[in-house]
């Protein structure tokens, strides 16, 4: 970002480097605009598999928008603040002030995503320095990944700005001295995995950095104390009133979602994690944003390598120390949330937003830094070898898997030979090769920033082609058509009310609303909003056949990649027989 000279007496001279500003004001410009851009657009509809991105918005606001709309945060039994008390009120606040909608909602994890960008780059340039900087708020900025999931209205942005709060103030405390910081760091901690549970990967970061840089008990105790300090006021003002639902509610997502069924399913998910197809982590991130995806595994690789080239220079031995320490806080990030969210029974890939800071992050030292980083997996030393062998074979064997798949491209023979075979070629060859390591790492450092540009270019342009305005169509249709005070029932239905004025009822068996959701709201228009045609929901043929019949269908739309079905409730309805709880 500088360039350095001398004046005629000798004396150094920084000039900041017009290309360099200009490369700067260009980041900053497009991550606001391009967050800010069509924001009551569709989400992005390959960036998940899951119909979560129909549904999840909805749920995520339904208790402030119920408040800004009726008064009252609760109105039927799904009530999402109880996981998400501080990102609740920050609703509230939101809705009330500026009213509620698609764009408002939208508007707080644009922000918090902002806030993040900004301080990952103050983070990182305290420690690695402004180059590193930019090259981490670039990637976190612009690429499609995090974007695209931060113009939505989900609990993962918010989660990330308080996770990247939490190491920002960790880094601050490691460069100042302050114990307040480190308390403050830990409460932050605290508040991310309050506000979001599967954030709990998070809470050993701190303590590995810690240990790794070999600080005193003080700073450990610090940490803690700040994280004991957020559960403590949880506990008295949130837990305590709330305990019973909480507890049902957390229960139902841990053993329906989250919890492997079985110890074969536990190694399943583990394996599909970073070996899976259409599913899993590593093959979603080496599709989608391939350069930093790379980068940051050769980060890792380059860290469990021996130290066979020569240290970096440093001016003063405290800078290797926190360089050390944050790099650990930042691997430990990253891998704990790769295991978890691998080892989840359920793991769309809007729930690696809370990953992306740290991936990031280490996708930009390793960028910078890479001929250190290839001298050292480049070593002519066993450990060396395998590390590098293994990183080959792993990123052709998604190379390869990207093509072919795991059938149905070419036959069941050659695509095993090729899926196995090719990795297995790539890996040994690698592994053995006494290559011009510095060459290869010169022509890398060309390499990744192209294939970067070009993938997330790819990604970024099929979005802006494909952009659509179905889900906001189809809410403001809904609120011209059916009365004013109409109750919408149905899991789809608090996605597709994010801009009328409707009473959402969300309806999953086993969680909520599941025992008779038509009946108990009788004497107001009501209207049942499911995936319809051959995604048609199984509760409602099973429960209610005849009122989803397809000649009582008011409406059917085509919402992103779901047909979605509304269908009216005959005034004065009622069941008849009583329903029992359905538990799935």
């Amino acid at each position: 970002m500088a360039r350095t000279s001398t004046t005629p007496s000798g004396a150094p001279l920084v000039r900041r480097s017009h290309g360099g500003l200009v490369l700067a004001l260009a980041v900053i410009v497009l991550s606001v605009g391009l967050r800010l851009y069509a924001l009551r657009s569709d989400p992005y509809p390959r960036l998940d598999w899951s119909a979560g991105l129909l549904t999840d918005e909805g749920f995520y606001i339904h208790n402030a928008r119920n408040v800004a709309l009726f008064g009252r945060a609760v109105t039927d039994e799904f009530n999402n603040m109880l996981l998400a008390p501080l990102l609740h009120g920050v609703q509230v606040i939101v809705f009330r002030t500026l009213g509620t909608g698609a764009v408002q909602a939208r508007l707080i994890s644009v922000l918090c995503s902002l806030g993040a960008i900004a301080l990952l780059w103050s983070a990182l340039r305290r420690i690695y320095g402004r180059r590193v900087a930019w090259i981490g708020a670039c990637f976190l900025g612009l690429d499609h990944t995090n974007l695209l999931f931060s113009r939505m209205a989900l609990m993962d942005p918010f989660a990330a700005f308080l996770a990247v709060l939490a190491f920002w103030l960790f880094v601050s405390a490691q460069s100042r001295s302050k114990a307040w910081m480190h308390v403050a760091s830990g409460f932050a901690l605290g508040a991310t995995v309050l506000n979001r549970s599967i954030c709990v990967y998070l809470l050993p970061a701190p303590f590995v950095a810690l240990a790794l840089i070999r600080a005193g008990r003080g700073s450990h105790a610090a940490i803690a104390c700040g994280l004991a300090l957020a559960g403590l006021i949880w506990l008295i003002g949130w837990w305590a009133p709330n305990r019973a639902e909480i507890a049902r509610v957390s229960r139902y997502y841990r053993v329906e979602q989250v919890q492997p069924r079985s110890l074969q399913h536990l190694v399943n998910n583990l394996y599909r994690g970073p070996f899976g197809d259409h599913r899993g982590i590593s093959p979603y991130l080496f599709r989608h944003t391939p350069a930093i995806f790379g980068l940051t595994l050769l980060f890792l690789c380059a860290g469990m390598a021996p130290a066979a080239a020569a240290p970096r220079p440093a001016t003063h031995r405290e800078e290797i120390g926190a360089e050390r320490g944050a790099s650990a806080y930042l691997a430990s990030w990253l891998v704990g949330g790769w295991l978890v969210l691998s080892a989840s029974a359920y793991s769309p890939s809007r729930y690696y937003v809370t990953t992306y800071p740290a991936m990031t992050a280490l996708a930009a030292i390793s960028l910078n830094r890479l001929p250190e980083m290839i001298a050292r997996i480049g070593a002519d030393m066993t450990a060396a070898r395998v590390l590098r062998g293994a990183l080959a074979a792993f990123l052709t064997f998604h190379a390869v898997q990207s093509v072919v798949h795991r059938g149905g491209v070419v036959g069941p023979e050659v695509t095993v030979a090729l899926l196995y075979g090719v990795p297995l070629a790539a890996g040994v060859s690698i592994a053995w090769l006494r290559g011009p390591w510095i060459r290869f790492g010169a022509a890398l450092s060309v390499a990744a920033p192209i294939v970067w540009i070009a993938a997330n270019g790819y990604w970024l342009t099929d979005w802006l082609r494909t952009l659509r305005f179905t889900q906001h169509a189809v809410s403001t249709e809904l609120g011209r058509i059916l009365p004013q005070s109409s109750v919408l029932i149905g899991d789809v239905a608090p996605g597709v009310s994010m801009d009328n004025r409707f009473m959402a009822v969300n309806v999953i068996p086993g969680l909520c609303n599941g025992d008779r959701p038509v009946e108990r709201f009788a004497g107001r228009p009501r209207y049942i909003v499911i995936l319809d045609g051959r995604w048609k929901e199984a509760y409602w043929l099973a429960h209610y056949p005849d009122l989803v019949d397809a000649e009582r269908r008011v409406m059917l739309r085509r919402v992103l990649r779901w047909d979605v079905g509304v269908y009216r409730v005959p005034d004065g309805f009622q069941h008849a027989r009583t329903m029992s709880r359905i538990v799935n």
